[in-house]
């Protein structure tokens, strides 16, 4: 059997998984849409041409980093983390974890699905870190 761990990051909506042939993971870290759609180069350098301000919007101004950036659908996302995750093992330092970075508006619901496509058996915890006040990266981290 081998012991040596797998590893792989994907960068594409999660609902296009089948496709890659992944195998099932003991970890997900996630860090979903917080469903600010088009202004999502606002807080981003990108938002300007060159870089600056003075220089006038790019043509990344008004846009989405991808389809799902005003149309994120948590519990579909939890779905698809229960599919994928390991199965509460009998052994030792093997059972599943999710990781999620995510909005602070968007904890408690995250939670709450976490609790219904979870495992019963499962022990549930979060710990909850402060984030910076800045705009691009305010609020706390599931």
């Amino acid at each position: 059997m081998n012991t040596e761990p797998t590893y792989g990051l994907y960068r594409d909506h999660h609902q296009n998984y089948k496709g890659y042939q992944i195998p099932k993971a003991q970890l997900i870290i996630a860090d979903i849409p917080y469903n600010i759609g088009k202004d999502a180069y606002a807080s981003n350098p990108a938002w300007y041409k060159d870089g600056e301000h003075s220089n006038g919007e790019s043509e990344l101004a008004g846009k989405e980093f991808f389809d799902t950036d005003k149309d994120f659908r948590p519990a579909e996302f939890m779905h698809f983390c229960s599919t994928m995750l390991r199965r509460e093992p009998k052994d030792a330092k093997q059972a599943p974890c999710m990781i999620v970075f995510c909005a602070f508006e968007q904890q408690f619901q995250l939670i709450e699905l976490g609790k219904r496509y979870t495992s019963s058996t499962s022990e549930h915890s979060a710990q909850w870190l402060r984030g910076s006040s800045t705009p691009a990266s305010s609020g706390s981290h599931l």
